[in-house]
């Protein structure tokens, strides 16, 4: 490619009119109006300038692995850029770890091939010090996850960097865009915690989720509509399990954005978008302080003693891999329902109707997962899907209600969260039990 030489033009989402010195948000910070730090005219110098660098270096690593994607969905030959002939930003949103913008790149292509204009690519802002402090793990994380990921479950990453201007430190990071996907959230006018199933009666109280327009609209879905959405996010974190060490993504929350969804004849696709941490969640029960677990523990079968004695990978590797893919299944059944009204309001649960939409999807990912090596003869008898359900069956709802709190007794006693799972726990486990025990759901 000969020495590129762009045009390029900051957007803010929303406004059509570019963003130039006589915008009356030139010198906005970009963190609000009373924050200070970097104004926004200065962040889309910095955004350019970390494009730019080293000849579009980082910018010609994505367009190459994109550019290789569509040479085997066409069934072409190589093709080459000849120029970079535009690139647009437009800053998307605020979040609370990153500020998204989207990256529009209009190129020139040899060999005649046509190619859908523009590129798009998502560049992550990191200015605080929460987001600072995850971005290049973040980006390590997502580099070996897409190793892995033949579905393009999450962004493909080519490059990040942090950049000091006023002393200030800023961070970027430039992924895959996923175009036509888009940020969900409940949304409810009553004040009740939990979005009921609808009555078909009374479409107007229904639950729902809105889904968001980049133009500040939204699209209203009813339930039981949106519980596909549930479902394949569940598919997605299963499908990033490990059996064989029990890495997970963790972290992960719907209040913030993390799952975003795209419409589509068949109902709904779902990515993720972010993952701030991949780590193993076998944690042995016994490491619990809860007097009342303690007790449990002592009773019932030994079913929860157990759990709390194997380690992952011991004499008995069997018991060990469902002991911890238990953990794994019990804090996504309850998280998947947890959200926010409206992404910043109070906290809400999920209809317990999506639980066995949940149960799909984590027995999908696990039916269509490779079981490593390691592990592999110790299911030659009985399948993981089917061994697992009923591994399940031991467990009454009191059970699952018990583990429930043990999983719980480490977090801390002043948690907003945990205070709020803790008044919806009997009702969860309870559902849990139910779906489990009869079996109500399919896997397909």
């Amino acid at each position: 490619m000969d020495n590129p030489n762009p045009i390029v033009k900051y957007y803010i989402s929303g406004i059509s009119e570019p963003f130039t010195e006589k915008s009356s948000l030139w010198d906005m910070p970009l963190l609000g109006k009373d924050a200070g730090g970097i104004l926004l005219h200065e962040y889309f110098t910095l955004a350019e300038q970390f494009i730019s660098a080293d000849n579009y270096y980082i910018l010609q690593q994505g367009l190459a692995f994109i550019l290789k994607e569509e040479v085997k969905s066409q069934n072409i030959g190589q093709i080459y850029i000849e120029e970079i002939k535009q690139i647009d930003i437009y800053l998307e949103k605020h979040g609370a770890f990153y500020h998204p913008a989207r990256v529009e790149v209009g190129i020139k292509i040899g060999n005649s091939i046509q190619i859908e204009f523009p590129i798009c690519f998502v560049l992550n802002t990191a200015v605080s010090a929460h987001g600072l402090a995850l971005i290049n793990n973040e980006y390590r994380i997502l580099k070996y996850l897409s190793k892995i990921d033949d579905n393009f479950f999450v962004p493909q990453v080519f490059g990040v960097k942090s950049i000091t201007y006023r002393g200030i430190e800023i961070s970027f990071l430039l992924g895959t865009w996923f175009d036509g996907y888009k940020e969900f959230h409940l949304t409810d006018k009553s004040n009740s915690d939990t979005h009921s199933y609808p009555d078909i009666n009374n479409i107007e109280g229904s639950s729902l989720i809105h889904i968001w327009n980049s133009n500040g609209t939204v699209i209203p879905i009813y339930s039981p509509s949106y519980f596909q959405i549930y479902e394949k996010a569940s598919e997605i974190l299963t499908y990033f399990y490990n059996l064989e060490t029990s890495e997970a993504i963790e972290l992960w929350h719907h209040a913030a954005g993390d799952f975003v969804v795209k419409q589509t004849i068949d109902g709904f696709d779902v990515k993720l978008i972010t993952v701030r941490d991949y780590s193993s969640n076998y944690v042995p029960v016994s490491s619990s302080d809860s007097s009342d677990s303690s007790e449990y523990v002592e009773q019932d079968n030994n079913l929860s003693e157990n759990i709390a004695q194997e380690s992952i990978l011991s004499n008995n590797v069997e018991q060990d891999v469902y002991n911890a893919l238990l953990l794994f299944f019990l804090n996504l059944t309850l998280r998947m329902r947890i959200d926010r009204i409206d992404g910043i309001g109070r906290r809400s649960l999920v209809d317990n109707a999506v639980i066995p939409f949940i149960l799909r999807g984590f027995f999908r990912g696990i039916k269509n997962k490779k079981i490593p090596d390691v592990i592999q003869n110790y299911f030659i008898e009985n399948s993981l899907v089917n061994g697992f359900q009923s591994y399940l069956s031991q467990f009454s709802h009191e059970n699952l209600y018990q583990i429930y709190l043990i999983m719980l007794g480490d977090c801390q006693t002043d948690s907003p969260e945990r205070d709020f799972i803790l008044k919806h726990l009997q009702e969860h486990s309870e559902a849990l039990y139910c779906n489990i025990s009869e079996g109500i759901f399919s896997i397909s």
